[in-house]
């Protein structure tokens, strides 16, 4: 007789198994809700299809789970985890028949039985299944019960077949079931008839990216005390990649000191090295991986460049494939023709080609490519990474003072200036004034006297008109800085007398010392005399049609006009700076771009429109200081005087620190911050009431109105 005791073990087995394939997973220990896109999900729900297509680590599934989780309480869900092995339509067939009998046990007995009959050698025929299977489910599905089938991990078994299966169950699709996918590769269905009428709601990498308030409550772990820069950078590192979070928490467990780890976001770092390798990198066809590797070099790129950079020409169906299977691709603009990598995915795949005669080459083919196309500053960035020296600085010298004095991006500058050395930096009077101008504009004024200086090695000049433009160049940077000194006779001299020697090709200096001449007409109250300069500054920028000129010209109206209480002029002239600018790249940074945008929340705080007026600033500041810009002075001020007058003295003073902390680090002389910090740190004493504290300060700075006085008005 047989014992039949021994096949109970079996059958519990053969249960957990079937429920094991439509288990829905736990949310992960430490997840942060998502209810923003749990709100459009919701609203896709009136539709056939919900698509979260996103690479890897994003938190598609968890998403998914949330999901159904909180969905309304008339509605069911079936869960389906998919792996490699659903690949095979038949088998995937399967499995959702199978989910679906959970609901509705008497569901497609027959169809059952012929996909068990079905030969795999043997053609069988998919969609006249699935039809029959859709019929009989419509006269079991309720609208007073919706189903919600989740399709998790699409991409494991995703299929030219299995693509053609799903293309037919979703146009065909039952009232009362609603299908959710989520894939790291977009699945090849045709879904513009369902986007047409609105069937679709698809959720994509840029959507799941976590928003700064989202990032920080991924990192808000007990005994996790991060200061405010060591907290953004890992943000700004992270872009939004809630794996890249999760696995510098586990960095940071591991090593027992969440302060110390800032710098543990990196590509490289051991745990996300593994999970991009194992999940995502060694996936991929080794033609895709050698084109990841070669492309690394880049900080963007797009097909022209990638073909010169390898010398090849495959690289249009090298992204195309990148594209398809969500590889970690950034679009940096809306034609799709510019790219560059998450910073994490660019941090790894640098790491594992670091060194060898591979990545020289590669920088150089990519130099002399930005080169032709005249993108010189990112040409020399990759000479100076080529370690070829001499082309970094031959390149530098093709930049004018003219691309300089508008963009003010003195960072750039000052970064290639620690890579060259002395003897080539001095090598020309090309170089000398650029420099000279870019150490000026830095506020960093006795190296560029003593670089300015170093002119004199040229002279006598070759000719007299090359003479004459070289004493002109020289006026006119001595000019600058002596007004950073705070030597305004001196400024309206050497300012003047550039103007009338300068020839017309150095515009941008003539505009700079215009300029120069009309804030030191302000600071001195004559706002008739500095109407004039700005006036004449706006016609030359207009007359050379450079847009960034025009802004600052704009930029320095406004202020005039608002020294003379016009404060809604003030608002006009921004805004028509701002507009010049409309065309130029949102990629690129530009320092009058700060300050106009620093001077309009400005400007809102003044009419009392604080909240928008201080996240203008914040943008402005953020700007400038990518910028190395001393406009970055203002910015700090401003967000402490909102800070004062909310009563949040700490971090108030908080924002003065970091701004004299950058001033340091930037090596500004104390003529440039002092006296607005000390102002500024006044005015908060005295809504503190400490009278004595801010007048025994304000005395230190000279003669004035006593600040009891101010205090009693």
């Amino acid at each position: 007789m047989t014992d039949l005791s021994r096949m109970q073990g079996f059958a519990d087995s053969a249960i957990s198994a079937l429920e094991g394939r439509f288990f829905r997973p736990p949310l992960p220990e430490g997840y942060v809700l998502r209810s923003r896109l749990c709100q459009r999900l919701d609203a896709g729900l009136s539709g056939r299809l919900l698509l979260v297509c996103a690479p890897a680590g994003f938190g598609k599934s968890s998403l998914a789970v949330e999901f159904c989780q909180g969905l309304p309480g008339q509605w069911q869900n079936v869960w389906l985890g998919l792996s490699a092995r659903d690949g095979d339509p038949g088998r995937f067939l399967e499995r959702l028949l199978a989910g679906l009998q959970q609901f509705f046990p008497q569901l497609g007995a027959q169809a059952m039985g012929l996909l068990k009959m079905r030969q795999r050698h043997q053609p069988f025929a998919l969609e006249e299944w699935l039809e029959g299977l859709l019929d009989e489910l419509a006269m079991h599905l309720m609208l007073s019960k919706p189903l919600l089938l989740v399709l998790d991990d699409y991409h494991l078994a995703q299929g030219p077949v299995l693509d053609r299966c799903l293309q037919f169950f979703l146009n065909h699709l039952p009232v009362g079931l609603v299908v959710m996918v989520t894939s790291r590769q977009r699945p090849d269905w045709h879904l513009a008839r369902l986007r047409l009428s609105r069937q679709v709601l698809e959720i994509g990498e840029q959507d799941l990216r976590l928003t700064p308030a989202e990032s920080i409550a991924v990192l808000d772990q007990p005994g996790r005390s991060l200061d405010s820069e060591a907290l953004q950078s890992l943000i700004v590192r992270s872009e939004g990649w809630v794996a890249g979070l999760r696995f510098w928490l586990l960095a940071a467990a591991e090593a027992g000191d969440g302060n110390a780890l800032p710098q543990a976001l990196r590509g490289s770092e051991a745990l996300i090295r593994e999970y991009l390798l194992e999940e995502v990198i060694d996936c991929l066809p080794a033609d895709v991986q050698a084109f990841l590797y070669d492309t690394a070099c880049l900080e963007r790129f797009c097909v022209e460049l990638c073909d010169a950079t390898r010398d090849s020409h495959d690289s249009e169906d090298m992204l195309r494939y990148l594209k398809a299977h969500q590889v970690f691709l950034v679009p940096l603009d809306e034609q799709g023709h510019w790219f560059r990598y998450h910073h994490l995915f660019s941090d790894l795949l640098r790491a594992r080609q670091a060194s060898g005669p591979q990545p020289t080459r590669l920088h150089l083919n990519a130099c002399r490519w930005f080169s032709a196309k005249g993108l010189l500053d990112e040409a020399v960035e990759h000479a100076l990474r080529a370690g070829h020296l001499d082309v970094a600085a031959n390149l530098v010298q093709n930049l004018s003072e003219e691309q300089l004095l508008a963009e003010q991006n003195v960072g750039m500058l000052l970064r290639w200036k620690m890579d060259l050395p002395d003897d080539l930096l001095t090598s020309t009077p090309r170089l000398i004034v650029l420099y000279a101008w870019a150490l000026g504009l830095a506020c960093q004024l006795d190296a560029a006297e003593e670089l300015a200086s170093q002119l004199s090695r040229f002279l006598p000049a070759p000719s007299a008109t090359a003479q004459k433009s070289m004493l002109a160049q020289w006026l006119a940077l001595s000019g600058i800085i002596a007004r950073g000194r705070g030597d305004s006779e001196k400024t309206e001299r050497c300012c003047r007398e550039a103007l009338l020697t300068l020839p017309e090709k150095r515009y941008g200096q003539r505009l700079v010392c215009l300029s120069t001449l009309a804030n030191l007409a302000i600071a001195n109250g004559d706002l008739w005399r500095a109407k004039v300069l700005n006036r004449d500054a706006l016609e030359l920028a207009q007359r050379v049609a450079n847009p960034l000129f025009e802004a600052l010209a704009h930029y320095d109206r406004a202020r005039a006009l608002q020294a003379r209480g016009e404060i809604i002029r003030a608002m006009e002239e921004v805004r028509q700076g701002q507009q010049r600018l409309k065309g130029l790249s949102s990629g690129r940074l530009y320092a009058v771009r700060a300050r106009l945008t620093l001077y309009e929340g400005y400007l809102l705080t003044l009419r009392l429109q604080v909240d928008e007026g201080r996240a203008l600033v914040l943008a402005g500041l953020a700007e400038a200081r990518a910028c190395r810009d001393i406009s970055v002075l203002i910015g700090h001020c401003l967000i402490a005087t909102m800070e004062g007058c909310a009563g949040r003295f700490a971090e108030a003073f908080a924002q003065l620190a970091e701004a004299e902390r950058l001033m340091h680090i930037w090596d500004v002389p104390p003529i440039y911050y002092l006296g607005m910090l000390t102002l500024v740190k006044c005015e908060l004493w005295l809504a503190q009431g400490r009278i004595d504290l801010a007048e025994a300060w304000l005395l230190r700075c000279g003669p004035g109105v006593s600040p009891a006085a101010a205090a009693t008005r």
